[in-house]
């Protein structure tokens, strides 16, 4: 059964969640090494990448663990796809 958004808040922060997952998965990054850039737990980051909880600071501290596009980052901050 497909996926249903209530919202597209909802649909942008999927995207941002299987996003991260992705890369973070093919880079072969840990939640460890992300903790340790952003400062926080292992646990603080699955919850933050499982509900898509970064703002801009975030993801410019992440810029050399993982890198993302322009098209990336405009879809993430609230671009229309």
């Amino acid at each position: 059964m497909p996926k249903v958004y209530t919202s597209s808040n909802d649909r942008q922060r999927a995207y941002i969640s299987r996003l991260i997952k992705a890369k973070r998965d093919f880079l072969g990054v840990k939640n460890e090494q992300i903790g340790d850039v952003l400062g926080i737990t292992d646990r603080a980051v699955r919850y933050k990448i499982n509900k898509a909880d970064f703002d801009l600071v975030d993801l410019y501290q992440l810029r050399h663990l993982i890198p993302f596009s322009v098209e990336e980052l405009h879809l993430m901050i609230g671009g229309e796809k």
